[in-house]
């Protein structure tokens, strides 16, 4: 390689480093890197089209306005939202929930089928809005995907290969620390909308006393680690004095239930 030649890859490559500095924000507090909101809506719609349009999504009339009763009434509680949330559910008999950049949530079918009332499906909810709120996934993925995710947003890459890679790390565990905000919102958020927040503690221990190796076959368990220390926390929390819970209007949970379980 003559020496002109080595220059001018040098060079491109220093201006393409310095171009991707320039697209991302830095978090003054702690220098975590984030992406711009723009680069986020190009992720989120990647990631979208990944777990959600190419899933079994369900859009029975019935099931869509019972979450659409959760959603309100737990995003009542909220000062400006960051996101003008979009709840999904899919056909899926795994217990799980879990949320995507953008204000994007999934909830499967099977946790529907598992839990005993609107109550603590409005409690795992919760948590995935506090993942969101708290922009957990994109420090995420920022932590762990690095620059990889970034030059493939600002290129306009192979977008099976961008796919692939927000497949494996979108669903890896969150940090404890992660874990305990998003828990500490959601029980905060709970007692906000007149939801008992021990609905959450109450979610975790039927999951952790099931039988068999549900344990190990429930994704919410498996995804979220320490779920006995934070069923302990969810206990502890104490409501103020004047709480009062309000039961849920507008839904008939056995029917939901039903739909879901065909």
């Amino acid at each position: 390689m003559n020496a002109l030649k080595f220059i001018l890859i040098y060079f491109s490559l220093f201006a393409v480093l310095v171009f991707a500095f320039t697209q991302i924000d830095v978090f003054s507090s702690d220098r975590v890197q984030k992406f711009s909101d723009n680069q986020e809506e190009r992720l989120a719609g990647y990631l979208k089209d990944v777990f959600v349009t190419q899933r079994s999504l369900i859009e029975d009339e019935v099931v869509l306005e019972a979450v659409d009763v959760m959603k309100s009434r737990l995003l009542a509680t909220i000062d400006e939202p960051k996101f003008d949330y979009n709840i999904y559910v899919i056909r899926n008999s795994s217990v799980n929930a879990f949320a995507l950049p953008g204000g994007n949530l999934v909830l499967h079918s099977g946790l529907f089928a598992f839990a005993e009332s609107p109550e603590e499906v409005m409690a795992v909810l919760a948590h995935e809005i506090g993942h969101s709120e708290k922009d957990h996934i994109m420090q995420k993925m920022i932590k762990e995907i690095g620059f990889s995710v970034v030059f493939a947003a600002l290129t306009g890459g192979d977008v099976g290969v961008f796919s692939e890679i927000g497949r494996k790390r979108v669903t890896t565990r969150f940090d404890r620390e992660y874990e305990v905000e998003a828990d500490a919102f959601a029980l905060k958020t709970l007692e906000a909308a007149s939801i008992d927040p021990k609905y959450l503690a109450v979610f975790f221990h039927r999951m952790s006393e099931s039988s068999g190796d549900i344990t190990e076959r429930i994704d919410f368990i498996s995804t979220h680690p320490s779920h006995n220390d934070r069923r302990q926390a969810s206990l502890a929390y104490e409501t103020a004095e004047d709480f009062q819970a309000v039961p849920v209007e507008g839904i008939n949970w056995e029917l939901v239930k039903g739909l879901l379980s065909r």
